[in-house]
């Protein structure tokens, strides 16, 4: 089993993490917003 280190190692893996983090959240608010047009325009 591996643990995560304590200290980060390297500001560039940081800043990978960081900006895929950062890519996932928009895309899941871009979906949730969808799903709820779509829930919105299918209980009219």
């Amino acid at each position: 089993m591996h643990h995560f280190p304590k200290l980060l190692s390297s500001q560039i893996g940081f800043d990978v993490a960081q900006t895929m983090l950062e890519g996932f959240e928009h895309h899941y608010r871009v979906f949730r917003e969808a799903a709820a047009r779509e829930t919105s325009l299918r209980s009219r």
